[in-house]
């Protein structure tokens, strides 16, 4: 750090330990620094890392003792702030940002879900067809009707078996088996048979019903006042039918009316009716009609009975 001495003594042929070297308790005259103010900042900067910003103005004359004296003051006083160690700022807690996630649309004919209440915890016991279960609801046994639906028959006492039934059982098997579901009311709680009449869904899939339709097991079969989910069926129906998925590419049936509205009128001579319900204008089979959609009781049925409305098999259909 300190200046080198004057190579001119030594030129002069001077010895470095001779009687011409001065005291060392004597100090030599001022002499001119070798380097200049900014090359010596320069260095000073280099070997200490340290600023001298109180010294950029400073004009540096002073013996090798005297300028040790001002770096090492300059050294305590310009960089005691650098060479404190400094506390650490403390950090500012991050606020967590909330994600907010788009609400979707719904619409009855796209979506699903549902709400819990209104609605019954069951165990699926027994599949017996593709619309109809066994349940055990409350600790009882109950047999529990799809609303809304008709899949083809396949154990019913008077039909033969009907195309793509025992597909459509088959599926229904596979979906609600063994499974807890749950049992949605709409109007009429039961049907002239006994059976509860519900919408049944399954959590995280969806409703059965509309499963069943939309993959082509089952076609629309609503009757009022049990049309809740009437629209969410017919578009599902729509979709399946344009399709040719399931029933709509492998049997052969007229298109569905959706909605089976109720049967009632006498007979009338040229009307379409089948000759099987003497009093009563009930049209043909194929499709299948079921006492909920007839308005009148007790009467005359002849067999085969092709719409199975005389349950007993005693000559009088629908015994309310």
């Amino acid at each position: 750090m300190f200046p080198k001495k004057n190579p001119t003594a030594h030129s002069k042929g001077l010895p470095r330990d001779s009687a011409h070297t001065p005291h060392r308790h004597q100090y030599p005259a001022p002499v001119p620094f070798r380097w200049g103010v900014a090359e010596t900042i320069d260095r000073f900067v280099t070997l200490t890392g340290c600023r001298l910003d109180n010294v950029l103005n400073s004009v540096i004359t002073t013996p090798s003792l005297l300028f040790s004296s001002a770096l090492a003051l300059c050294l305590f006083l310009g960089c005691a702030d650098s060479a404190m160690p400094k506390s650490p700022t403390p950090a500012t807690p991050s606020t967590p940002q909330i994600q907010h996630t788009k609400a979707l649309s719904s619409s009855p004919t796209q979506v699903r879900t549902f709400t819990p209440d209104s609605r019954e915890s069951a165990l699926v016991t027994r599949v017996i067809d593709g619309d109809t279960v066994e349940v055990s609801l409350n600790g009882k046994s109950q047999t529990v009707r799809y609303i809304g639906i008709d899949t083809p028959e396949t154990k019913h006492p008077s039909k033969p078996i009907e195309c793509f039934g025992p597909e459509a059982s088959q599926f229904n098997e596979e979906l609600v088996a063994g499974k807890q579901v749950l049992l949605e009311e709409d109007i009429t709680d039961r049907d002239r048979y006994g059976r509860l009449l519900r919408y049944v869904w399954l959590e995280e899939v969806g409703l059965v019903n509309q499963i069943l339709v939309e993959n082509g097991y089952a076609r629309v079969s609503t009757y009022p006042p049990d049309v809740k989910y009437e629209p969410l069926l017919i578009a599902a129906e729509s979709l399946a039918q344009a399709d040719g998925i399931g029933r709509w590419s492998a049997c052969s049936e007229p298109s569905p009316s959706h909605v089976d509205r109720p049967v009632s009128g006498a007979r009338q001579e040229g009307a379409n009716c089948s000759p099987y319900y003497l009093t009563l204008c009930v049209p043909p089979f194929p499709p299948d009609l079921d006492c909920d959609a007839i308005e009148e009781a007790h009467f005359p049925v002849l067999k085969p009975d092709p719409h199975g409305l005389d349950a007993d098999g005693d000559g009088i259909g629908c015994e309310r």
